[in-house]
């Protein structure tokens, strides 16, 4: 996979597949196929993970013309669909 390794931020953080997955209510196959194919997830399951994970920011760079511009990703458990 090119450019996306999200096992990085979960193995930083000192948890295994399957700790993410009870904290996700996800199996830890889902965790892992989340880690293979992470540059198809919507915005809506990376923030989910980054939450899991106990990430506390997130920033996705984008540039344009020459500009870079950073979009922070709010972290809070609501914006990452969680009640």
């Amino acid at each position: 996979m090119a450019g996306f390794e999200l096992d990085l931020v979960r193995k930083a953080a000192g948890l295994t597949q399957g700790q993410v997955g009870e904290r996700l209510e996800k199996s830890f196959k889902t965790v892992s196929k989340f880690e293979r194919e992470a540059d198809r997830m919507t915005l809506t399951s990376l923030r989910s993970y980054l939450v899991a994970v106990g990430a506390e920011s997130a920033t996705i760079s984008v540039t344009v013309g020459g500009e870079v511009i950073e979009l922070p990703l709010d972290l809070t458990p609501a914006a990452a669909g969680d009640s």
